[in-house]
């Protein structure tokens, strides 16, 4: 079986982020999100990385990601 693609999501949460997500979640198989990336939407983005288990994140506040995956 072929090792899943890891995919970097830039804007995971604008709508391409959306409907990537939801391609990934249709095939868990072929695709792995590896690292997301927001502009200001950080608290949208902590559910998506806690779904597909993604260890890197970075936002344009990272300061207050950080802080909130720390507590």
């Amino acid at each position: 079986m072929p090792t899943a693609k890891r995919i970097a999501l830039l804007g995971a949460t604008g709508s391409i982020g959306a409907s990537t997500l939801k391609v990934v979640r249709q095939h868990p198989d072929r695709f792995r999100i590896a690292a997301a990336a927001v502009g200001r939407q950080w608290e949208k983005l902590l559910p998506i990385l806690e779904e597909f288990q993604i260890p890197v994140a970075a936002a344009d506040d990272a300061e207050k990601l950080f802080e909130s995956r720390v507590a």
